[in-house]
């Protein structure tokens, strides 16, 4: 049987069908089988019948042998709801909400996206879904349990960098997540980076799913002194909405004040975020996220005003070559938009350099008013999360004017390794930038919990 008449076979059954599928049995060369039953059971899935069966058997026919299918669709089902079982009690909301709701319309590898959903929220570390059931006492409904891990604890990530090629020696930063503590899905973060000059420390809030509602409140604070140079005050807050469990945009008003010798500067203005959470990297695991960021305001030195606009978008994916090589790629650009670009500080620009940036240069190195560069890594997972890899790090900048004579061209390359140790995270870094000549490089280490 050619595939027009197959799937005429198909559209027939569902037109004239009931509640369950009306075809008895399909006939199709033995070279065919496979593909043809995976046609037909991806078709049933897609108009509600997830429960579908084939039946299968040898027959012989004027044409050669043939596989016959017979079919049994089993009920329709039209909605689903899920039975969570989390691991400690929490608040329903920050259960269904990920879902869109206890009860869902059913569609297509809905059961395949349920983890991904739960597991985009911070306060859940684990989502599996066991077999699902049909309920015999409404028509139309399948029932899935769901296993939740629910998460309520302290994570510290720390990096320690040695420069070879300048006087800043150690340069050192330490995060430290609280995820859950109170119950209510929010994470609170503090960040802390600094070096025999510089010290910079960050906090930032997040409280998802307010009053049972997609909506996030979100806030965050900065400060920034180099000995003797300058210093930087910075906040923000603002509110962020869920779109389809894995996306969320965001709007949030932005201030900060900076004074050196020279500048005592204000700005005020509004940013507005899309993101995509990317799951977490697994070997054999195609993933990726993406954030696009814009924003604009004002700046303000003593009475003189002067517009100030930014943009950013970044992307991360992670391709595997096989069940253990895999090539993961993360790219950024972004650019400041001003009428006076030579008056930026460095803290107004985008700032590069280091573990989280271009690796083989110092934390924060390098401030440009334009910036493109990605991340390249070829890895091999020797476990479901360890690897080792190498990486390569090109990227350009702008210091002043978007001229092609003052582009900077960086590249940062060299190796790694990230070791799975317990309920810890160990990640040891090597890499240099290709203007070193014989320098030794810098040392990334990392330490997650």
């Amino acid at each position: 049987m050619n595939n027009c008449c197959f799937f005429v076979l198909i559209l027939a059954g569902f037109l004239f069908g009931e509640s369950r599928f009306q075809l008895d049995s399909i006939v199709t060369p033995v070279a065919e089988a496979s593909g043809t039953a995976n046609l037909l059971l991806a078709h049933l899935d897609r108009e509600g019948y997830p429960f579908a069966m084939l039946k299968s058997e040898i027959c012989s026919t004027q044409s050669g042998e043939c596989v016959r299918f017979e079919v049994d669709s089993g009920p329709k089902i039209d909605s689903v709801r899920f039975r969570i079982q989390p691991t400690e009690s929490v608040p329903s909301r920050l259960l269904s909400r990920p879902l869109g709701g206890s009860v869902a319309f059913y569609r297509p590898n809905l059961l395949a996206d349920v983890p991904s959903l739960l597991e985009s929220n911070s306060y859940i570390s684990l989502a599996t879904t066991r077999v699902p059931m049909v309920d015999t006492t409404i028509r139309g409904l399948m029932v899935v349990p769901v296993d939740v891990t629910i998460r309520r604890s302290l994570f510290v990530d720390g990096a320690v960098s040695w420069s070879s090629t300048d006087n800043r020696g150690f340069v050192g930063d330490l995060d430290l997540d609280l995820i859950n503590l109170f119950r209510n899905g929010e994470s609170v973060s503090f960040q802390f980076y600094g070096d025999k000059q510089l010290q910079k420390a960050d906090i930032s809030l997040a409280v998802p799913w307010v009053f049972d509602t997609p909506f996030l409140i979100r806030g965050a604070g900065s400060i920034e002194v180099l000995r003797e140079k300058y210093g930087r005050l910075e906040g923000s807050g603002g509110v962020g909405y869920r779109i389809g469990g894995l996306w969320e945009c965001g709007f949030a008003g932005r201030y900060y004040e900076l004074s050196d010798s020279l500048v005592k500067r204000t700005f005020a203005g509004v940013t507005v975020t899309m993101d995509r959470y990317r799951p977490p990297l697994r070997a054999g695991a195609m993933v990726w996220g993406t954030k696009l960021s814009a924003g604009s305001g004002v700046l303000r030195d003593g009475a003189s005003r002067m517009p100030r606009s930014d943009f950013s978008a970044s992307g991360e994916m992670q391709v595997p070559l096989n069940r253990r090589f895999a090539v993961g790629i993360e790219g950024f650009a972004g650019a400041v938009a001003v009428s006076t670009p030579e008056q930026l500080h460095r803290t107004e620009k985008i700032r590069v350099g280091g573990s989280r940036s271009v690796r083989g240069y110092t934390e924060q190195e390098k401030s440009f008013v334009g910036v493109g560069l990605a991340r390249t890594e070829l890895r091999f997972y020797f476990s479901e999360t360890g690897s080792i890899f190498l990486l390569g790090d090109p990227a350009f900048g702008v210091p002043v004017h978007f001229l092609r004579d003052e582009i900077e061209y960086l590249f940062g390359y060299g190796a790694g390794v990230r070791i799975p140790a317990g309920k810890m995270n160990v990640a040891v870094i090597w890499a240099r930038h290709f203007r070193e000549g014989s320098g030794a490089g810098r040392i990334h280490v990392g330490i997650r919990n």
